[in-house]
């Protein structure tokens, strides 16, 4: 199902994460989107979220895999990020929000033509982000992790990163690099979300150094 890559293709694909995550760094939760697409849609907007910005806490990132590799029903999530009425940055229903550090698991809705395209990374950065995120991995359908560089074969549709800081409401684009088989649709214009803090910040670690907010300097007596 894998299309060949060509040169317009590959200079796209944009930023690679860093393959490892800062020293110290400690994920608070998980927070997971499930998108699915429909070629019929009018508009050309055919990908849409299914579940978007769902945050899970009290469960380590294999099992949580593990449980979407079997199908198992999703728990309850702890809660849902959502765009922040004062974030002026884009407003797109295919962005997924962050609060805290934590993993981004994203996963293609099965049943489609579809999968995150082979031996090529699935998530890339529009920008060098340094070390806001990293550690991406993809896992095959017989719950294998393929590394970083992109999954071994076909049948991809599952693939999750850490994200280490954000500043407050900080938009930080990606692209999600996709085959879509023989429905006639091409990547990489498909999903290109934004993941953004919705709020506050979390600079961990590192040389991150996040914006003063005027409001929170008059609150510290500055």
């Amino acid at each position: 199902m894998s299309n060949e890559t060509d040169d317009h293709e590959a200079a796209s694909l944009g930023e690679p994460l860093p393959t490892t995550m800062r020293a110290g760094w400690c994920p608070d939760e998980i927070v997971y989107t499930l998108y699915t697409f429909n070629p019929a849609t009018p508009g050309g907007k055919h990908v849409r979220p299914k579940v978007s910005s769902h945050v899970f806490t009290g469960v380590d990132i294999k099992t949580f895999i593990r449980d979407r590799i079997a199908g198992r029903p999703l728990p309850t999530p702890a809660m849902i990020r959502e765009h922040n009425s004062e974030d002026t940055g884009s407003k797109k229903d295919i962005n997924i929000y962050v609060g805290r550090p934590c993993y981004v698991v994203v996963e293609l809705e099965g049943g489609r033509q579809w999968q995150f395209t082979a031996h090529r990374p699935a998530i890339t950065a529009h920008a060098d982000y340094q070390d806001d995120n990293g550690a991406l991995e993809h896992v095959m359908p017989n719950g294998d992790f393929a590394g970083p560089s992109g999954p071994s074969g076909d049948g991809c549709r599952l693939a999750f990163f850490g994200v280490n800081a954000r500043c407050k409401y900080e938009h930080q684009g990606f692209a999600f690099h996709l085959d879509f088989g023989r429905s006639g649709l091409r990547d990489p214009d498909q999903i290109d979300p934004d993941i953004p803090n919705d709020g506050g910040k979390f600079p961990f670690g590192g040389k991150k150094k996040c914006p003063e907010d005027p409001a929170e300097a008059q609150e510290d007596g500055v």
